[in-house]
C-alpha cells in the first residue's frame, strides 16, 4: 500500500511532504513523468521541477527508473540525476529489489525517513519503496496507453486487482485506507 496516492505528480502537496521531513524525492520515469513511447518530458513536468527548485524544500530529485536506455536526455531536461539498474555480479538489479533502493539512498546520502518515492507501479515503484523503508506516492499513469508489454502481461488490471485486495484487508482489520 502506498502512503499517499495523487492523480498526478503535479497535484502533490510539496510543502506536506517537506513538513515530513521529506528532503529527498525519488520519482519513476516511465508513465510518472514522460507518457510512452514519448521522446521528451513534456513542458508542464519541466515547468513543475523548475518551481519544486525554487522552494528550496528539497536537497535531491532524482530519477529512478528500470529502463536500460540511456536516459540521460530526461535528466537534463529536468536538472537531475539518473538511477537505472546495474550489475551485481551475474544478477541485474532494479527496482523493485531492496539493492536497488539501497545504492539510490547511499549513492545520495538520505536515510530512509527523509526520502519519498513517486510512481505509477505499485509492483515496482512503491514496493519497492516501502521495503527500502521511505514515503511512497502512488500516481495514475500518463496517457492513455501502455507499453507492449504491460498489455502482454496484464500488469495494470494485476495491480488493480492487488490494490482492491489490500483496501478489503485494510477496512476488515480496522486500519484507515486511503
Amino acid at each position: 500500500m502506498p502512503d499517499f496516492t495523487v492523480q498526478h505528480v503535479a497535484k502533490i502537496d510539496y510543502a506536506l511532504l517537506n513538513s515530513l521531513g521529506i528532503k529527498h524525492l525519488m520519482f519513476d520515469l516511465d508513465q510518472t513523468l514522460r507518457r510512452p513511447y514519448s521522446r521528451s518530458i513534456d513542458t508542464p513536468i519541466i515547468e513543475l521541477f523548475n518551481d519544486i527548485r525554487k522552494t528550496g524544500f528539497f536537497e535531491t530529485t532524482s530519477l529512478v527508473s528500470n529502463n536500460i536506455l540511456s536516459l540521460d536526455k530526461f535528466g537534463e531536461e529536468i536538472g537531475t540525476r539518473i538511477f537505472q539498474p546495474f550489475k551485481r555480479g551475474l544478477r541485474i538489479v532494479r527496482k523493485p529489489n531492496p539493492l536497488y533502493f539501497e545504492e539510490v539512498l547511499s549513492e545520495i546520502n538520505a536515510s530512509p525517513e527523509t526520502v519519498v518515492m513517486i510512481g505509477d507501479r505499485l509492483k515496482t515503484d512503491i514496493l519497492g519503496g516501502n521495503q527500502a523503508g521511505v514515503y511512497t506516492i502512488y500516481v495514475k499513469k500518463l496517457g492513455p496507453i501502455d507499453y507492449w508489454f504491460d498489455w502482454i502481461l496484464f500488469t495494470r488490471l494485476r495491480e488493480r486487482l492487488s490494490l482492491k485486495k489490500a483496501l478489503v484487508a485494510t477496512r476488515q482489520t480496522g486500519g484507515k485506507s486511503l
